[in-house]
């Protein structure tokens, strides 16, 4: 496994899904996202990504991904907050 890699993977993912229009991540909340992905090295990843409301309900959401090597090691977790305006930022 290629930790940097992995990590890259995770955040990208979790870009685009947070990138989404806020009703839409609403609609996700409890609903999480599960995706495989092979990447060239041939090592294949399966990304979960999660939405929740941060603090309390109808406000800013917290997004949070995961990233699983198939067969091995421990999550990778990374995270972003999207603020009911509309802009994102790293947690």
């Amino acid at each position: 496994m290629n930790k940097a890699e992995a990590m890259l993977i995770l955040s990208r993912e979790l870009r685009a899904f947070a990138a989404r229009p806020y009703i839409k991540l609403v609609e996700l909340i409890s609903r999480p996202e599960v995706k495989s992905i092979s990447t060239e090295s041939g090592v294949n990843y399966q990304i979960e990504l999660n939405v929740f409301w941060d603090s309390q309900p109808e406000k800013d959401l917290r997004i949070m991904g995961s990233r699983f090597e198939r067969g091995g090691s421990l999550p990778n977790k990374s995270g972003t907050r999207r603020r009911t305006k509309g802009n994102c930022t790293d947690v």
